[in-house]
């Protein structure tokens, strides 16, 4: 596993949320209006997260059609800026992305929630417009 050294400064992350950073609450709900830098937080604190020891992460979003175009480019975006991109194996057809570590980000949505049932391992799960989502679809991840 390679070893990773990032440089982040405190000026990439939205002040609103930096006292959330290291938090360990089992779930972390960020909120605010369009353009507040929610997602992009929630995807930074994440990728330190996972850059920080191995994990599995499942991040999701209600129909999967919209996950490319939202949270998948936010990580990768969000991998850029930290200077890691070309590190990581980023599988746009899989929607996954492996970081240097072996951090392992899959990217599903909840349209069919049988596909999230055969995924073992899971250390972490990120939603993505969880008002999106019913209770019964939170309940199935409570699972995971």
């Amino acid at each position: 596993m390679a070893n990773i050294k990032l440089n982040i400064k405190r000026r990439f992350f939205n002040e609103a949320y930096l006292p959330y950073l290291k938090t360990n609450e089992r779930v972390n709900v960020f909120y605010g209006g369009a353009g507040s830098g929610k997602s992009y937080f929630a995807v930074q604190k994440m990728l330190i997260k996972a850059l920080e020891s191995p994990r599995k992460m499942l991040v999701i979003r209600k129909v999967t059609a919209t996950l490319r175009d939202s949270i998948f480019a936010e990580f990768q975006s969000a991998l850029s800026k930290f200077g890691i991109y070309d590190q990581c194996k980023i599988v746009s057809s899989l929607l996954t992305i492996e970081l240097p570590n072996g951090s392992q980000l899959i990217f599903k949505g909840m349209d069919d929630p049988e596909k999230i049932k055969s995924i073992a391992g899971i250390d972490d799960i990120i939603i993505e417009e969880a008002t999106e989502l019913t209770v019964d679809d939170y309940s199935q991840l409570q699972l995971r």
